[in-house]
């Protein structure tokens, strides 16, 4: 739908949530929270439908909070002797981790979030088995149709809505082509591709962006502190050892922000920088490698050096700040920098900035022990 009209109503799409890997409760990101707070503070209906309650749930499961314990859990086994060596029980920590019932913390956080929403009826299936037949989005003339249907009886059930409230306006956030293209020509239906863009819209944060630029300086500064503590990955390569930063710089913070909670004092906003970093890395040499197509395995793994400067990579964080209630310019304090970091940095390189160099300590001679290893057997 083009034309603005006020937010009063809201529904969230499971590929929504599953964008912000179903962090109800803030473990990594606060974006989740952050909108329920909006939400509530300015009143907004919350829509749900028993459909995508279900799918939410089963989702849950598969969240990447649940899925890093899990992995931390398989680490901490691994390295068992190790921990033990540094005075750390493993079977301690393992125990710690299952206690915090994470999955449970996620499904409790979802439910009070939604225990005061408005669920949708279901609507009748005879029109939806219409639009099926009619290939009607979210149905389509080609592909796996029958998939369609919890979308399609979600969909409809919005349209009634919307037609039983005829002065209402519905924020829908969905990154789905097929529901997309479904509600893009209904009325007082407003389309966000993420939870971040629907914050975004419902935020008024015209006044923020001077007191934005006022502390840019400090950002910056604060940022690249942060980002001098951090992992990174080449992107596009596979490296033998940790990759070695050696200097980071901001070419720039986009002031397309995310007003993640705005008061009289004080405002959190959610927004990238583009950055750029030196350093060196041993990384594998596929040129070198000899690979082993019937086994898909490199029989023989060459590495390289490689010294880059200009490397880039684009990097989400929150920045906190206060400032003064009466005259927003003055009194203007950066509270906090903190970069939303789920896993490495990956950076980019800058092949005009970059030197790569052969690794050669007893290469020939490992090549040959493996390729004769090979051929043996």
């Amino acid at each position: 739908m083009s034309v603005f009209c006020p937010i009063d109503a809201i529904i969230v799409d499971t590929s929504a949530f599953y964008n912000e890997q179903f962090d109800f409760i803030g473990v990594q990101d606060s974006i989740l929270p952050s909108l329920f707070e909006i939400i509530n503070e300015k009143k907004i209906s919350l829509i749900s439908h028993p459909i995508l309650r279900a799918e939410i749930k089963k989702h849950i499961a598969d969240s990447e909070v649940i899925s890093k314990l899990t992995n931390f859990k398989t680490a901490i086994k691994r390295y068992k002797s190790i921990m033990e060596l540094i005075g750390l029980s493993a079977d301690e920590i393992t125990e710690r981790v299952d206690a915090l019932n994470m999955q449970d913390k996620l499904t409790d956080a979802f439910e009070k979030a939604f225990e005061e929403a408005n669920e949708l009826p279901y609507p009748n299936a005879e029109d939806v088995f219409a639009q099926y037949f009619a290939c009607a989005a979210p149905f389509a003339a080609s592909g796996d149709k029958k998939s369609e249907f919890p979308d399609a009886f979600v969909i409809l059930s919005i349209k009634q809505y919307l037609k039983a409230n005829p002065t209402k306006c519905i924020l829908i956030l969905t990154d789905d082509g097929d529901w997309r293209a479904a509600l893009s020509d209904t009325p007082r239906a407003i389309l966000a591709n993420s939870v971040g863009e629907g914050i975004r819209m419902m935020q008024d944060s015209e006044d923020i962006l001077p007191i934005f630029k006022e502390v840019l300086p400090e950002i910056e500064s604060a940022l690249i502190s942060s980002l001098e503590c951090e992992a990174y990955e080449l992107n596009g390569f596979e490296m033998e050892d940790d990759l070695e930063i050696t200097a980071v710089r901001v070419k720039d913070i986009s002031d397309l922000f995310i007003p993640l909670k705005i008061t009289d004092d004080r405002v959190i906003l959610r927004t990238t920088a583009e950055i750029e970093v030196d350093g060196n890395a041993i990384v594998m040499d596929e040129d070198r490698s000899i690979w082993d197509s019937e086994d898909r395995a490199y029989i023989f793994t060459a590495y390289s050096s490689v010294d880059f400067e200009k490397a880039t990579a684009e990097v989400e964080f929150d920045v906190e700040i206060s400032f003064d209630p009466e005259n927003h310019l003055s009194f203007i304090t950066l509270e906090k920098v903190k970069p939303n970091i789920r896993y490495n940095i990956e950076i980019d390189l800058d092949y005009d900035h970059a030197i790569f160099c052969d690794v050669e300590i007893d290469g020939d001679a490992e090549m040959m022990e493996a390729l004769e290893e090979y051929y043996r057997h």
